[in-house]
C-alpha cells in the first residue's frame, strides 16, 4: 500500500513547474508517470512474495522513506552474506525506490551492524555517483537472523542526478569558504589529502577541519558536486561549535549547514540553517 499517493503527485506536477526553466533540472512528467506505476507494480510484487501487505512510505517529495513488511513476514533474499542480502535486496527491487538497475548497483556499503542478541542486522548502503558519495544518500535494510528483510529506510537525498556544476575550488579553498560563512578567518594547512577526502589543519579550530566530496540534490532533478566541510571552533562565549558547511566548488557559496553547540562535551544539539 502506497501512502498520499495523490499529495505526492500534486507536488511533483508543482515541482516541473519551478524547474522547468533549467534544462539539467526539468521535469520529464511522461517518466515521472511511469515510475511512480513501476513503483506501485513492484510493490505489488513484494506483497505477492511476502505472502502479506507490504507497506511504502513516501515523502512529500515523492522519494521513498520506508519499506515495511506486515508482522510476522518478511523478504528472503537467499543469500547467507548480510551485506550480499542487502545489495541484492536493493538491485532486485530498484524499482520500489525508483531507481533504475544500474543506480541501486552504484550503492556502496557504508555500514554494517549486527544484533548479536537477536540475530537482526542492519547494513547502510550509501549512493554514489562516479565513486562520489551522495550527502544523507544512504538507505538502511534491516533484516532478521536469516537475512530475510523486513524494513528498509532511506534518507532523503538518494535520489541523486548527474551534477549539473564543475569543481573550480581546490578542498583549501574550500575550507576558507566554510570558515568565511562562520565568521572565521582560516589559514588551513593540508595535512592529508585522496581522491574524495581532505584533512586540513588551522590555528583557531579545535580539531583538524575534514573537507569530503560529496553530490548534493538541491531539488528534484538538480544534483550538485560539493564540499562537504566540517569545522570545529570555540565562539565569543567560551561555546564549542561544530559546523559542517556545504560548498558549493564552482561558487564557494554555502549551500546549507548544520551547527552543534557544545558548552561540554555531553551536551550536543544539531541546528540546521539554511
Amino acid at each position: 500500500m502506497i501512502r498520499n499517493r495523490t499529495f505526492t503527485q500534486m507536488l511533483l506536477s508543482a515541482a516541473a513547474v519551478c524547474f522547468a526553466a533549467c534544462a539539467s533540472g526539468a521535469y520529464d512528467d511522461q517518466k515521472q508517470d511511469d515510475a511512480d506505476g513501476a513503483r506501485e507494480g513492484a510493490v505489488e510484487t513484494l506483497s505477492l512474495r511476502a505472502g502479506a501487505p507490504v507497506t511504502v512510505e513516501i515523502n512529500e517529495a515523492g522519494v521513498t522513506r520506508v519499506i515495511q513488511t506486515s508482522p510476522r513476514s518478511s523478504l528472503a533474499t537467499h543469500a547467507t552474506d548480510p551485506v550480499a542480502a542487502a545489495k541484492a535486496f536493493l538491485v532486485e527491487n530498484a524499482a520500489v525506490f525508483k531507481l533504475s538497475p544500474d543506480e541501486a548497483a552504484s550503492f556502496v556499503v557504508g555500514r554494517v551492524d549486527l544484533d548479536k542478541v537477536t540475530g537482526t542486522r542492519h547494513v547502510t548502503l550509501n549512493r554514489t555517483f562516479g565513486d562520489v558519495p551522495a550527502f544523507q544518500g544512504g538507505v538502511s535494510v534491516h533484516m532478521d537472523s536469516g537475512n530475510n528483510v523486513f524494513r528498509a529506510v532511506g534518507d532523503e537525498f538518494y535520489q541523486i542526478s548527474a551534477p549539473n556544476n564543475r569543481q573550480m575550488l581546490s578542498p583549501t579553498e574550500a575550507a576558507v569558504a566554510a570558515g568565511r560563512a562562520l565568521g572565521l578567518t582560516l589559514s588551513p594547512t593540508v595535512a592529508t589529502s585522496d581522491d574524495l577526502r581532505t584533512v586540513l589543519t588551522a590555528a583557531n579550530t579545535l580539531d583538524p577541519i575534514g573537507v569530503d566530496k560529496r553530490i548534493f540534490a538541491v531539488a528534484p532533478g538538480d544534483s550538485r558536486l560539493a564540499f562537504q566541510t566540517t569545522v570545529s571552533w570555540k565562539d565569543s562565549s567560551g561555546k564549542q561549535q561544530y559546523d559542517l558547511v556545504m560548498i558549493d566548488p564552482r561558487t564557494a557559496r554555502r549551500s546549507r549547514s548544520t551547527r552543534w553547540s557544545m558548552s561540554s562535551p555531553a551536551a550536543c544539539s544539531p541546528r540546521a540553517r539554511a
